[in-house]
């Protein structure tokens, strides 16, 4: 009998890290759900992280971890993976503990038009009530501002941000020394005038 649904991870390329856990009717379907929106919107951390590995040239890559028969079942599982990988010590892009929404399959209620209802009426709600966000305090920047700090620290020690930034000084200091006295040959001086546009 073929499964219902799917529970999946998404794993960093680079490292093999799980970074999120979800679930899925059609995970290749889901796949692209998550890959196509963090192009235009990162509004998310798993959106932001996305579109990363995007600009790196990389996707993600998905794997099942089980497979689900049961409809009920399916929130129950999701919450489980997800409390296994933080507990494993996995950064996960995972916003929440899981459980939410609900099946995509046919016959069965899809959380969208729910979801729609629900964020009209708060709309409506908000403009009645004249509510506005509260304005994000100092500590909390600070805080954002140093947690942005310390993931550009630890992408840049790793080695992942040499593409988009070049070289430290360290390691330009370093080529320079192991190139000391050697003189390019024709076709790397013709691939040097290439890549400056000089032919």
């Amino acid at each position: 009998m073929k499964p219902v649904m799917v529970i999946y991870v998404l794993k960093d390329p680079r490292t093999l890290a799980v970074r999120y856990v979800g679930k899925a009717v059609n995970l290749k379907r889901r796949l692209a759900n998550h890959i196509i929106p963090s192009i235009k919107n990162k509004t998310c951390h798993r959106a932001r992280w996305i579109a990363s590995l995007l600009f790196l040239g990389l996707k993600p890559i998905a794997e099942v971890i089980e497979e689900i028969d049961a409809l009920d079942s399916m929130n129950e599982r999701e919450r489980f993976w997800i409390a296994f990988y933080r507990e494993q010590g996995c950064e996960l892009t995972n916003t929440t503990d899981g459980g939410e929404g609900g099946a995509t399959q046919r016959g069965v209620k899809r959380p969208s038009w729910i979801m729609k209802k629900a964020n009209a009426a708060s709309v409506v709600s908000k403009r009645l009530t004249g509510w506005k966000p509260e304005p994000v305090s100092d500590v909390i920047r600070r805080k954002i501002s140093e947690g942005q700090r310390k993931a550009w620290q630890r992408q840049r020690e790793s080695g992942v941000l040499t593409r988009i930034i070049g070289h430290t000084p360290e390691t330009k200091a370093r080529i320079s020394r192991a190139n000391a006295g050697r003189k390019p040959s024709p076709l790397a001086i013709q691939r040097s005038l290439e890549a400056r546009g000089i032919r």
